[in-house]
């Protein structure tokens, strides 16, 4: 389905697949941040988060700075072992690589996003 976000679409597909007897896998494609443009334009760092401000998206309270001890020995381990490969599931911030920082890693092959598709991390 084009559409996830069409409500009625979305209605009439479930009820014609609801009384099938056997398993169905429905791909439905939605935007992330639909509807706020903010997230939109930047769905990477929309992905998760905490309360945030409906009028600019700006969060409601200040984060705290603090010291990552994974992303530090990740970009260590990367920067110091040519072998070393990070494999990610669709969420590299998590790990402190985040736009600006995980390019050179793509670059230089250590670092491989498989989206949402684990089941790659052993065959990519």
């Amino acid at each position: 389905m084009d559409d996830g976000h069409n409500i009625q679409r979305l209605v009439d597909l479930f009820k014609s697949v609801k009384d099938i007897d056997h398993p169905i896998v429905l791909h439905i494609h939605t935007i992330k941040g639909k509807g706020l443009p903010y997230a939109e334009k930047d769905r990477e760092s929309w992905h998760a988060g905490g309360p945030f401000n409906l009028e600019d998206g700006s969060p409601k309270f200040k984060m705290q700075e603090v010291d990552d001890p994974v992303f530090d020995s990740i970009k260590e381990l990367l920067d110091t072992n040519p072998k070393a490969i990070v494999l990610n599931a669709a969420t590299p911030m998590g790990l402190g690589m985040v736009k600006g920082v995980r390019e050179k890693y793509v670059e230089r092959g250590q670092f491989i996003d498989v989206g949402i598709a684990e089941e790659c991390f052993f065959h990519c």
